[in-house]
């Protein structure tokens, strides 16, 4: 699935609407920064800034965060105050001095990166001394047990399989992170009707790689299961950390 021919800017705003941070997702940063001191922190490719705005209303630092979409960092200002959004591109220099950040996260941007190794140089080089770098990948493979069946034409990105984080943690190293380890979350619900409509209004990057014909086939087989009570969603995600 190619997720670079997606442009943000042209669903902006029902993504703002219908994406929000995953409480699973900051419940488990949170707890594995534990009692590390953060005062100032970046968002890789942050989007709306959903998970950069919660995470810092629970920690209380200073939030920075870029994204390539104009359109989804007007959104995340609109929805959220009192961050640092600015546009540039993760593909290029980081707009940041030298070792600004205690804390640098990205959520589903890695498979977006042309350079892996210009990338975390660059990540290495906004970070504070003992900074800690999060990198989070969707878990594809755990993810297709749910999706694939309603959605056959579902396969991911070979950059978010379990052979490119072993990449990824290669990359990490040659760029200077130690302390390098992996951690996973793995939920799975019981789908709502409610549940649907961020499928259905596409604002997942994956729904807009299908056909047609495969979504509209998936959506008519998850509304049946979900009325039938046999609906089901998962989410899935791996963490990699690192430290400078």
């Amino acid at each position: 699935m190619e997720y670079n021919k997606i442009n943000y800017n042209e669903y902006a705003s029902s993504y703002s609407a219908l994406r929000s941070a995953s409480s699973r997702v900051i419940e488990h940063i949170v707890d594995r920064l534990g009692e590390s001191y953060v005062s100032k922190v970046l968002e890789i490719g942050c989007g709306t800034a959903d998970y950069l705005y919660v995470l810092k209303e629970n920690l209380g630092f200073e939030a920075y965060g870029f994204d390539k979409s104009t359109e989804m960092l007007k959104e995340g200002m609109l929805k959220h105050l009192g961050l640092f959004l600015v546009n540039a591109d993760a593909n290029e220099r980081f707009p940041f001095d030298d070792s600004m950040f205690d804390f640098t996260f990205s959520i589903n941007v890695i498979h977006y990166i042309d350079d892996l190794d210009q990338y975390f140089k660059e990540a290495y080089r906004v970070m504070k001394p003992e900074g800690t770098m999060l990198t989070i990948i969707a878990n594809i493979d755990k993810m297709k047990e749910t999706v694939s069946k309603y959605f056959p034409e579902f396969e991911g990105n070979k950059k978010t399989s379990s052979i490119f984080v072993e990449e990824v943690i290669d990359c990490m190293k040659n760029s200077g992170f130690d302390d390098i380890r992996t951690t996973k979350t793995d939920y799975t619900y019981n789908m709502r009707v409610q549940d649907m409509e961020p499928i259905k209004k596409k604002v997942f990057a994956w729904v807009r790689l299908l056909s047609e014909g495969c979504f509209e086939k998936g959506i008519e087989q998850m509304t049946e299961d979900i009325n039938n009570g046999k609906g089901t969603g998962s989410e899935n995600y791996i963490y990699i950390w690192g430290h400078k």
